[in-house]
C-alpha cells in the first residue's frame, strides 16, 4: 500500500535498479520506490508538487534514472544512490503532450516525440539536451512508446501513419509505413 489513495495516475512507468523499482511520478509529487526483497515502498520527493501530468515514462543510464518530459519543462533526474532529484532544463515551456517514452542507445537517452517535431535527446554525461530534427510529420500524438533495437530507435505510431526510426549514430530519423492511415490509436 502506498498510503496515496486509490484512482488517478499517478506514476507512469517503472525501472528496475539495484534491486529496487522506480516508478516515474505523472502527476505526483514523489517518486514512488518499491523494494520487492522487503514488500515495502518509499518516496524520494521531486518538489514540483501534485497534478500536471509531468513526466512519463523512466530509464537508466550511467547509474541515474531519467524521467521524460510530458507536460514539464525539464527533465527529472533520479539518483538512487542518495535518494535525490536534480533536473535537466530542455528549454522547452510547461505543457503541451511533448515527449512520450525513453531510451538508452549508447549513452545518451532518447525520448519519443508525441506533438512536437523533434526527438529530445538527453546527454547524462554532461546533463545537456539536443534535439533532432523530425521534419513535418506533426500531429496528435503521433507516436507513443520507444524501444532499441540493433543501434536503433523504434517509436510505435500511436495516431501516426509511419512508425518513427532513429539513427542515434547520424541525429537523423526515417519511417516505416504502416499502410493504416493516420489518425485513430492504432498501437
Amino acid at each position: 500500500d502506498t498510503g496515496k489513495g486509490q484512482g488517478g495516475l499517478k506514476w507512469v512507468g517503472v525501472a528496475h535498479y539495484n534491486g529496487k523499482l522506480y516508478c516515474c511520478p505523472y502527476d505526483a509529487a514523489e517518486v514512488l520506490v518499491i523494494n520487492p526483497g522487503t514488500a515495502r515502498v518509499s518516496f524520494i520527493d521531486t518538489g514540483k508538487g501534485r497534478g500536471g501530468a509531468k513526466w512519463r515514462n523512466i530509464a537508466p543510464c550511467n547509474g541515474k534514472l531519467y524521467c521524460c518530459p510530458f507536460q514539464a519543462g525539464e527533465v527529472l533526474v533520479i539518483d538512487p544512490d542518495t535518494a535525490t532529484v536534480s533536473f535537466i532544463d530542455t528549454g522547452r515551456a510547461q505543457g503541451g503532450y511533448k515527449w512520450n517514452g525513453i531510451a538508452h542507445c549508447n549513452g545518451k537517452l532518447y525520448c519519443c516525440p508525441s506533438y512536437p517535431s523533434e526527438v529530445l535527446v538527453i546527454d547524462s554525461c554532461t546533463a545537456s539536451v539536443s534535439f533532432i530534427d523530425i521534419g513535418n510529420e506533426q500531429g496528435a500524438v503521433n507516436w507513443i512508446c520507444i524501444a532499441q533495437c540493433n543501434g536503433k530507435l523504434y517509436c510505435s505510431p500511436a495516431t501516426a501513419e509511419k512508425a518513427l526510426v532513429i539513427n542515434p549514430d547520424a541525429a537523423s530519423v526515417s519511417f516505416i509505413g504502416t499502410g493504416k492511415g493516420h489518425g485513430g490509436r492504432k498501437w
